[in-house]
């Protein structure tokens, strides 16, 4: 499964030169299969845009160059994505307090 933390990090490592264009798209076509099932929709987007890169690098359109420089605006964009809370939010105004998913589900009633 990709997370965003690990695409940000690996389009910075391309963008900075460290890794090679073709070293990042061996890891990106490994590492993005079926993104879009992870219903992250700033995820899948990036991934998307990293394909149109790839397209745009290897049928001419953009040089790597462009290719790098474009990875680190996207490499910034997807770290500034925070993900959801993954805890429950608890009911009526106890924010300080956790409250387990069965009493959530009998507040959202």
């Amino acid at each position: 499964m990709l997370h965003s933390k690990d695409l940000a990090d690996q389009l910075k490592l391309c963008a900075d030169g460290q890794v090679s264009v073709e070293d990042f798209e061996e890891w990106f076509a490994l590492n993005s299969w079926n993104v879009h099932r992870q219903q992250n929709k700033d995820l899948t987007d990036a991934v998307f845009r990293v394909e149109y890169l790839f397209s745009s690098l290897n049928d001419g359109r953009l040089e790597a160059r462009d290719v790098r420089r474009e990875f680190a605006e996207l490499a910034a964009a997807v770290a500034t994505v925070q993900p959801l809370r993954s805890e429950a939010i608890a009911p009526y105004g106890h924010a300080d307090r956790k409250i387990s998913p069965a009493e959530a589900r009998d507040h959202t009633s």
